[in-house]
């Protein structure tokens, strides 16, 4: 994300590290690790092990570590990237909602405005996959 150039390591730090706390809390699967490993990969940091990044699974540190970001434009793509990784096994589970929405209220983001990014997500991963289905077929 070369758009994030800018961003203080710090912050990018605590992004991943708070990403991996919502893939913990239905189930850490390869999908979610990947997607993580991905940023962090794009994020070039070199601060922290990516192994003990994706280990963290206390809620408590992410409500700390939000408030490590300050770019409302990066705040806004860690509500969109934590509902991606919420949805990536198909399902939104209340404690994941509840989650992100506490997260975002701690960053200053409305629940209206974290709720209709979460739409928006969810929509876009389900377009993607009919499309998927309709570009795989013979017709």
């Amino acid at each position: 994300m070369l758009i994030f150039k800018e961003i203080p390591a710090n912050q990018k730090l605590s992004f991943l590290k708070i990403l991996a706390i919502i893939g913990h809390i239905n189930t850490m699967d390869d999908k979610k690790i990947g997607f993580i490993k991905d940023l962090y990969d794009s994020f070039e940091i070199n601060i922290c092990d990516f192994d003990e990044i994706t280990k963290e699974n206390e809620i408590e540190l992410a409500y700390k570590e939000c408030k490590n970001i300050t770019s409302l434009k990066f705040k806004r793509v860690l509500i969109r990237e934590m509902f991606f990784i919420a949805y990536s096994d198909g399902e939104l589970i209340d404690e994941e909602i509840k989650f992100i929405v506490k997260v975002a209220d701690l960053m200053g983001i409305s629940e209206a405005i974290t709720l209709t990014i979460g739409d928006w997500v969810v929509r876009y991963i389900e377009l993607e996959g009919e499309g998927d289905a309709l570009f795989s077929k013979d017709v």
